[in-house]
């Protein structure tokens, strides 16, 4: 996904709940802030998955 100029946002909150850490996450991946995350969601022609 990511070589295809896909974008990984994780959700911060949810990485404290689980346990997540920073450094247990994917090259590339990015940590979701509001303004990330709804920049992401409203793109154009945007897409969406989740766990």
């Amino acid at each position: 996904m990511l070589q295809a100029g896909g974008m990984v946002i994780v959700c911060p909150m949810c990485m404290k709940h689980y346990g997540v850490a920073e450094a247990d996450l994917i090259a590339g991946a990015k940590l979701g802030n509001p303004d990330l995350t709804q920049a992401a969601l409203f793109a154009p022609n945007g897409r969406s998955l989740s766990w």
